[in-house]
């Protein structure tokens, strides 16, 4: 897994094309894709024999691309052992060459040294053509090498291709000539692969804070959704009992205007009253707790006179009627007692009277 990651900060995929040039210019072209994944190296899209550059883009995407000269204008030769390459190993292949005219690679063998030397203006031309149809060449290699190095499924044709890619990829030491544009093409290569790299980690690393952003919304707008439903349903409760403690609130109000809550049984004191009647006093009305009779009020509330007992009627005498309402007064149950209205019936002789009393509080 870990050479899985660190192959994705690497250039991981690279095309070899081997260019052979002929008297008028290219006269074959042989190519195939290298491809790394771990400790793994695939060979893909192997063609020989293409006519010319062209031909070799239709069959790949432009991308990196490592070249390798063969053919004529090629020269090569073999000299002693030289630690440092410089232009003045050119004078070893071509003595009276001019060394700004040519590129050269010096590859370092078994006791000798190999001098590759192409013409400028034939590498410059290559490289431009294949700039243009979109390829990027970060190598330019001379002659076949000798990586000794191959997959079984190679085609032997496509040797100097694949040797040309594999040492790039394996950031082997480069046997090539000395290209400022090419080399700066390889630097950039390695750094966009390194850029790819990076954003593959940070996309890993964002797939999985989404999966877990994900997983935990979902776990806490779960429970938000069971906490809303628990508060709903504890919010009609609430509703409820507020309801409740209201009509409560109005009963017990509405029993304590209308003089219902405690006191003296009604019965009781009905029969006290009418006990001690004469006969001669006659009762039209009577009312216990009677509604409160408001002049000028423009409330539709009903209020009840509490602990009041209104008594309406006739009597023959006022001195009866007076006599009555002082056996009334001395009962204990009784705080105070008196004459409301009192008018005498003209056509009749008798007296149309109406008194309260007043219950005291009740004490048993």
């Amino acid at each position: 897994m870990l050479d899985r990651i660190r192959g994705w900060f690497e250039l991981g995929t690279l095309i070899g094309a081997e260019i052979r040039l002929g008297q008028d210019g290219t006269e074959s072209v042989q190519a195939c894709t290298l491809q790394i994944s771990g400790d793994r190296m695939t060979v893909k899209d192997q063609h020989t024999g293409l006519k010319n550059i062209t031909h070799f883009a239709k069959h790949y995407k432009p991308g990196p691309l490592a070249v390798c000269l063969t053919g004529k204008g090629i020269l090569t030769k073999q000299i002693q052992p030289i630690a440092v390459a410089s232009e003045q190993v050119i004078s070893q292949v071509l003595p009276n060459a001019n060394a700004a005219d040519f590129y050269f690679q010096l590859e370092q063998r078994d006791g000798h040294a190999v001098v590759s030397l192409v013409r400028r203006p034939v590498a410059d031309d290559l490289i431009k053509e294949l700039t243009a149809l979109g390829f990027q060449v970060i190598c330019l290699s001379l002659g076949a090498l000798r990586n000794g190095q191959a997959t079984s499924n190679l085609k032997p044709e496509l040797m100097p291709a694949y040797d040309s890619a594999f040492q790039v990829l394996l950031k082997q030491e480069l046997t090539g000539v000395d290209h400022a544009a090419l080399n700066e093409n390889r630097l950039q290569a390695f750094a966009r692969a390194k850029v790819g790299g990076i954003a593959a980690v940070f996309g890993c690393v964002m797939l999985v804070l989404l999966v877990i952003n994900f997983f935990m919304f979902s776990h806490y707008e779960a429970e938000a959704g069971r906490l809303s439903l628990k508060r709903n349903r504890s919010g009609m409760q609430v509703k409820k009992f507020q309801q409740m403690e209201s009509d409560i609130q109005q009963k017990t109000s509405l029993i304590t205007s209308a003089g219902w809550a405690g006191g003296y049984p009604y019965s009781w004191l009905t029969g006290q009253l009418m006990a001690g009647r004469p006969s001669a006093v006659a009762i039209t009305q009577f009312s216990i707790n009677p509604l409160k009779i408001q002049s000028g009020a423009t409330s539709t509330a009903e209020i009840y006179e509490t602990g009041k007992i209104r008594v309406s009627g006739t009597c023959d005498q006022a001195a009866t009627l007076n006599n009555w309402l002082q056996e009334v007064r001395a009962k204990e149950w009784v705080k105070d007692c008196g004459i409301l209205n009192y008018e005498l019936n003209r056509e009749s002789g008798k007296g149309q009277f109406t008194i309260d009393i007043e219950i005291s509080d009740y004490e048993g």
